[in-house]
């Protein structure tokens, strides 16, 4: 970063998103996705029907932990850290909303059904 900054004609130019390493984050999205359609906890989820108030729960927790994760910075003194961090982080951000909050609310909604029939 230094290098590029020192000789390139317009320095504001060059960023992080402008390594060779940036589209790792793109990667870590797919990975995510991936993860999350391919995971149990979404196959369990799939089959079950949901209503409105259920879905709405859904979006949202996912946004609040969404907004929390989005909080989280990583230092950009040493790059491989970073996009490695910044991978996980990607595939985090679509493994929440897509596998884990559904499930969680499930499993949650779950517990007070069964406390209610004894």
């Amino acid at each position: 970063m230094e290098k590029a900054q020192k000789w390139c004609v317009r320095p504001e130019w060059v960023n992080l998103d402008s390594t060779p390493f940036a589209s790792l984050r793109n990667m870590g999205t797919l990975m995510g996705l991936g993860l999350a359609l391919h995971s149990p906890l979404y196959a369990e989820n799939e089959k079950k029907e949901t209503g409105s108030g259920f879905k709405a729960g859904c979006i949202v927790v996912s946004l609040f932990l969404l907004q929390l994760l989005d909080g989280w910075t990583f230092s950009n003194e040493d790059l491989m850290t970073f996009h490695l961090l910044s991978f996980g982080k990607s595939a985090v951000a679509l493994f929440i909303p897509t596998a884990l909050v559904p499930w969680a609310l499930h499993w949650i909604c779950r517990g007070k059904r069964e406390d209610k029939n004894f």
